[in-house]
């Protein structure tokens, strides 16, 4: 029985882990809509401030009707230097986490663009090391 327990609680503390992935110190922004019905548009967030590490982004989206998935490109760029920093492409229904890993410290846009002209609905929300996050 105490196996069992131990068990139990070492599943509940892998999982609690795995989906609120929180870093010591992280600043959790609102959540923002992920809307369109149109390829080219686009919306997003800043990230002012940015402690050094993982941003981290947590997406809800999917295509509203039947047969049609989502489809956006999520864009990282320093704000100092104007450069891109990672782009990652989410090209279906997505109900997950992506990471923009070991990112320096400084002041960075958020930008995600539709790839399709299938309407989506969704929101996001951007979880960054000492930031002020706002749209």
């Amino acid at each position: 029985m105490k196996l069992k327990k131990n068990l139990l609680v070492l599943l509940v503390l892998f999982l609690s882990v795995s989906i609120f992935p929180f870093q010591a110190g992280a600043t959790v922004s609102d959540d923002f809509p992920v809307r369109f019905t149109s390829k080219g548009t686009y919306d997003g967030c800043t990230i002012d401030n940015h402690g050094g590490g993982n941003i981290v982004v947590r997406i809800k989206q999917w295509g509203v009707h039947s047969g049609e998935k989502a489809s956006t490109r999520w864009d990282l760029v320093n704000m100092d230097t104007g450069k891109l920093v990672k782009r990652i492409y989410v090209t279906s229904d997505f109900n997950s986490n992506i990471t923009f890993k070991d990112i320096p410290r400084g002041d960075y846009s958020l930008t995600w663009f539709a790839e399709t002209n299938n309407d989506t609905n969704g929101w996001y929300y951007v979880i960054s090391p000492g930031a002020k996050i706002y749209r």
